[in-house]
């Protein structure tokens, strides 16, 4: 009987820790939500979009009023439950999209946590999948 408890007991373990492993073509898709507003720090809102895509190229977008700040980059899953992002590794094209652009750049890299694989976590913000 106790030896049955111990594989039931391992045998749920077992399942429970797969079940909080997400695969990276989990997190393909949309991702929206708003930053900042009335109820927070910063009184302006900006939102937010972020587009991955299964060729681990990504696009982040935000936007306020008439102002439009882009990146482009590459994002990869870490195993500690957060994407990271780099972001305009080339420098001639860096240049070229900054000359181009009206609002702004963004540069560098950026980490998102992983809340669900409906939910990700960008600073403060909270961004949600799109359906």
């Amino acid at each position: 009987m106790r030896k049955i408890l111990a594989i039931l007991a391992i045998l749920v373990l077992a399942l429970s820790c797969k079940s909080q492993y997400y695969s990276e073509a989990s997190f393909c898709g949309r991702f929206a939500g708003v930053e900042g507003g009335v109820h927070r720090k910063n009184p302006i809102a900006f939102y937010v979009l972020l587009e991955l895509n299964s060729d681990h190229t990504c696009l982040l977008r935000r936007s306020f009023d008439l102002s439009v700040y882009t990146g482009r980059g590459e994002w990869m899953m870490r195993n500690d439950g957060v994407i990271e992002i780099n972001f305009n590794r080339n420098p001639v094209l860096s240049d070229i999209e900054k000359a181009l652009s009206a609002g702004g750049l963004i540069e560098g890299t950026l980490e998102i946590q992983v809340l669900n694989k409906n939910k990700l976590k960008l600073d403060d913000t909270v961004l949600r999948r799109m359906k």
